[in-house]
């Protein structure tokens, strides 16, 4: 199957769910998106973060959660965006009502730009060059989290 028709009647909930991520998971300092805690990601048997969950006794209700950026969600997030992207582009193409064909190419480019914002950000302050490797950031600290994991991204 090599019809991105099919997927059309999805288009705005796809929009809404990019957009969610966009809106209340975007560290706005830094570009970084977050999970709301270790569980979040599904790795919590993986030490992305210093204080897990609010079940640790070292979280801080209001100061803990929305606060940890890993290459997992960065990953799954420009993959999302970029798919979206060339649905948008592939949509324009078979569209005839010509405002919305350039809507669509519109918005396919504003999101190309959008995954190439996530890469930069992902670049910017996940990436360590010394130790060959994304590291977690936690983005109310600003710092580091010099944990060794291996995420499937």
């Amino acid at each position: 199957m090599n019809d991105s028709g099919q997927f059309l009647p999805f288009k705005d909930k796809m929009k809404a769910l990019l957009d969610y991520w966009e809106r209340e998971r975007k560290d706005i300092k830094t570009g970084l998106y977050v999970w709301y805690d270790q569980l979040e990601s599904g790795a919590d048997n993986l030490p992305t973060s210093i204080c897990p969950s609010n079940l640790s006794s070292c979280w801080v209700p209001g100061k803990s959660g929305l606060s940890l950026a890993s290459s997992d969600i960065m990953t799954f997030l420009y993959r999302e965006v970029t798919s979206y992207s060339k649905f948008l582009e592939s949509w324009a193409k078979s569209e005839k009502d010509v405002k919305t064909k350039e809507n669509l190419i519109s918005s396919s480019l504003h999101y190309k730009e959008r995954a190439s914002g996530i890469v930069d950000s992902m670049m910017k302050y996940l990436w360590d060059e010394q130790q060959g490797l994304f590291l977690a950031y936690n983005t109310t600290t600003q710092t580091h989290v010099n944990n060794r994991v291996f995420l499937m991204c």
